[in-house]
């Protein structure tokens, strides 16, 4: 029984070696012809995948070389602009640009506002930006009218727009916004490489006369010695009888001290307590303003604006808009108040009757067509006097405009 039961497990195991025998004979490995296919497929398949990592690693290295980038340190633009006036409502006006531009770029363009002659006298600070001396302005252009006359237009629109929103739509959008134009037109021609950044600043400024003597009215103006810086309003008091001439802002205190001149029209009288003219003067007319809305243009080296990023090309302009829109309520605020605190420091306050105000407007208009030689500023004109008949029909008619 024992010898029956061990042969049949021997016969079993015989029987399972020689199942297994196929089997084993099945796992060895193939020759590598036998094998050719798949060795040919697996090739494929391991070119494509070498394929995928060498995309990935140019991937892996365009995103190191966009980390070092935001890493490195940016490059700081420094601006250094000056205006014309080291104080009062286009000084702050100045102040607010520089510092919107310098919030608004995260400090990739710090802009620090410079006193007048820090950098360069005023009369060179077109040239500074033109030349690149240095990257931007923010310039009354009234100063170089005596080589752009149209320069007299683009910056006070010859005194008779007293509204802010007047001499912005003359000269950012009247006639298909040709003034502006015309503006950037004669600065590439006689100042290349300057930007001239829009909008427009409009300062509400009210610009007055300070005079040691009283002036009533036109009859009082003959024989007076006559401070101003423009043209227009030159023309109109020499028209009148005045003696006039010019000198800069910061020798009129003296002048006025010492009877050098008897008036002078500079500023707006916010200003004029600022720097402390009250000591010196007696007498401020309110009527007729010689200037009250004027037109200031922050300008940028051509060569600074176009290596400027878009986003920071719209943040200069988004910043001298918002600096523009302050300005007009700063100069309506600071200067009611001056009104009322020159009159208490015993300053007598003048507004000229209504047919005086209206002799001296059209003085005013006369001299602005006077010198209104060259084509551009007749050009300017013509826009400017159908803007009057559109806007503002009483002077219009008064200067015989139809």
């Amino acid at each position: 029984m024992k010898r029956k039961r061990l042969l049949t497990l021997l016969g079993s195991v015989c029987l399972a070696l020689m199942l297994a025998v196929p089997l084993v004979a099945s796992c060895a490995p193939a020759t590598p012809e036998e094998a050719a296919g798949e060795i040919a497929e697996l090739e494929s398949k391991l070119t494509v995948e070498k394929a995928k990592s060498s995309g990935l690693e140019d991937d892996v290295a365009d995103l190191e070389d966009e980390i070092a980038a935001l890493k490195k340190p940016a490059e700081v633009l420094k601006w250094k602009p000056s205006c014309w006036a080291s104080a009062g409502i286009h000084w702050r006006c100045l102040c607010n640009i520089c510092d919107y531009i310098t919030e608004a770029s995260d400090g990739r363009i710090v802009a620090e506002p410079t006193l007048p002659g820090a950098l360069c006298a005023v009369p060179q600070q077109i040239e500074f930006v033109s030349t690149g001396a240095t990257p931007a302005m923010f310039l009354y252009l009234d100063y170089w009218e005596g080589k752009v006359p149209l320069y007299m237009l683009a910056s006070n629109a010859s005194h008779v727009l007293y509204k802010p929103w007047e001499i912005r739509q003359y000269l950012q959008y009247e006639a298909n916004g040709r003034v502006l134009e015309l503006i950037r037109e004669e600065t590439d021609k006689y100042y290349p490489g300057i930007h001239i950044v829009t909008p427009v600043v409009v300062t509400r400024e009210f610009c007055c006369t300070a005079s040691t003597v009283p002036i009533y009215g036109i009859e009082d103006i003959p024989g007076i010695k006559y401070r101003t810086g423009a043209t227009a309003d030159a023309g109109a008091w020499e028209s009148l009888g005045a003696a006039t001439t010019w000198f800069p802002g910061g020798e009129c205190y003296t002048s006025l001290a010492t009877g050098l001149v008897d008036a002078i029209s500079y500023a707006c009288a916010s200003d004029y307590l600022e720097m402390g003219w009250d000591d010196v003067t007696d007498y401020w007319i309110r009527e007729p303003y010689t200037q009250d809305t004027m037109g200031y243009w922050f300008a940028v080296n051509e060569a600074e604006w176009g290596e400027l990023t878009d986003d920071l090309k719209a943040i200069v302009s988004t910043a001298v808009g918002a600096a523009d829109t302050y300005a007009i309520y700063d100069g309506a605020k600071v200067n009611a108040e001056a009104w009322e605190i020159a009159e208490e420091r015993g300053i007598e306050i003048i507004d000229w009757s209504a047919e005086d105000i209206l002799i001296y407007q059209k003085a005013v208009l006369d001299a602005t067509e006077e010198f209104s030689t060259d084509a551009p500023s007749q050009e300017a004109l013509q826009i400017l006097q159908d803007f009057l008949i559109k806007y503002e029909p009483g002077i219009a008619e008064l200067a015989g405009l139809k």
